[in-house]
């Protein structure tokens, strides 16, 4: 079994894929603008991003986080007294290597989406650092590179 198929495999034994596949959102709601946000990334290796607390340490301030929030809001052209129906989503996840400080890896994503994708984050995480575990830097840096990409391209169709 390929990677990729392992991979999705797990996704599907932890009800992600299935829920994802059953949901639907028009683009302009669960995909942010390529233009405002491509996607950056901060770190490709999997045995900096597996380091315990990598996630936590990295992740922004609550005052920057809150800054980020108002100029994404401003960039996205939504109204700040709708600011609650948003996420401040970082479109590569911080947890595999995304830039947590780049805007242009940060969007508005509506709430209900915004849950679904955090799911597919954590299952996406955890399996880059199985992998080191279990196969290596190699074999984890592959996948690193290749989730980042999925979560770039279309965060809905990661394998």
């Amino acid at each position: 079994m390929t990677r990729t198929a392992s991979f999705l495999t797990g996704l599907m034994t932890l009800g992600v894929v299935s829920a994802i596949a059953c949901t639907t959102w028009p683009p302009s709601v669960a995909l942010p603008d390529r233009a405002l946000t491509p996607g950056v990334v901060a770190s490709a290796d999997a045995a900096i991003i597996c380091a315990p607390g990598y996630d936590r340490q990295t992740r922004p301030s609550a005052a920057e986080q809150a800054h980020n929030k108002a100029l994404i809001l401003e960039r996205y052209g939504i109204a700040r007294q709708h600011g609650n129906q948003y996420e401040d989503d970082h479109l590569i996840p911080i947890c595999l290597g995304g830039d947590p400080h780049a805007l242009e890896n940060q969007w508005a994503q509506p709430w209900p989406a915004a849950h679904k994708k955090d799911e597919v984050e954590a299952a996406a995480c955890r399996h880059v650092c199985a992998t080191l575990r279990a196969s290596g830097p190699d074999a984890a840096n592959l996948l690193l590179h290749q989730l980042q990409a999925a979560f770039a391209h279309d965060w809905m169709r990661v394998p």
